[in-house]
């Protein structure tokens, strides 16, 4: 009986422990004041003042990955050469595998913008934390510290992905017999596994990864998105 008391007293403690921190972070954010984990992002670091400042030769990587996949190269050819030039950041978790290019590639905080609580805790006891689909606000804060891209070299690399996307989108609706895509697939959704890690064989995975990111639905990119796989419905219908 006392155990079970004790567990009580203990479990209500993190509970109060972790409404706490969440409601620091919140306020924070509500302030526009981003938060970054720099031991994931390649080309930042804590300055002196206790903001992020550019690491220069982070920061070419993050540019040359920008400019090779605009001049045609895919994440995988990236991640290859990269791998074949053997280039590693050994005190950051960084292994340049094509998810994280991709993930470095589609990273606003690259072109100076921070979207804040992208993710919540769903439970205080094991710290496991989903994507934000709506169950907290997200806050976008632009200009929010200095960019390593433009924000049109950023932008035309969010298009490429987009075009990219749509172009195997008409090969596979587009073909002789009956085409199929993953729901959610027109709004370009991903299936994030963990972190700069995605789940290509999800029907076994719960609704954290296979669920549909409505969020997203508002912007002009994936509005675009969902048009064009309406068209192709649409032409292949009347033809």
């Amino acid at each position: 009986l006392y155990l079970v008391i004790y567990a009580g007293f203990a479990q209500s403690e993190s509970e109060s422990m972790s409404k706490n921190i969440t409601w620091a972070y919140r306020k924070r954010f509500e302030e526009g004041r981003p938060v970054f984990r720099y031991s994931c992002l390649l080309g930042y670091r804590k300055g002196p003042d206790g903001e992020p400042e550019i690491v220069p030769e982070e920061a070419k990587l993050v540019e040359r990955i920008f400019d090779m996949y605009l001049a045609g190269a895919t994440p995988k050819m990236i991640s290859d050469r990269f791998r074949a030039e053997g280039i590693a950041i050994p005190e950051k978790k960084m292994t340049f595998c094509p998810n994280t290019i991709t993930a470095i590639l589609r990273n606003e905080k690259y072109c100076g913008d921070c979207i804040l609580q992208k993710s919540v805790t769903v439970d205080c006891i094991s710290k496991r934390r989903k994507k934000n689909t709506g169950e907290a606000p997200m806050y976008l804060v632009e200009n929010s510290h200095v960019p390593i891209v433009s924000r049109a070299i950023f932008n035309k690399a969010q298009e490429e992905l987009a075009k990219r996307n749509n172009l195997a989108a008409a090969f596979s609706i587009l073909s002789l017999g009956v085409p199929f895509f993953q729901a959610g697939e027109e709004m370009l959704r991903t299936k994030p596994a963990r972190k700069h890690k995605f789940d290509h064989n999800s029907y076994r995975s719960p609704d954290r990864v296979n669920s549909l990111k409505w969020d997203t639905l508002d912007s002009e990119v994936y509005q675009k998105n969902v048009a064009y796989y309406k068209g192709l419905i649409q032409f292949r219908k009347a033809h």
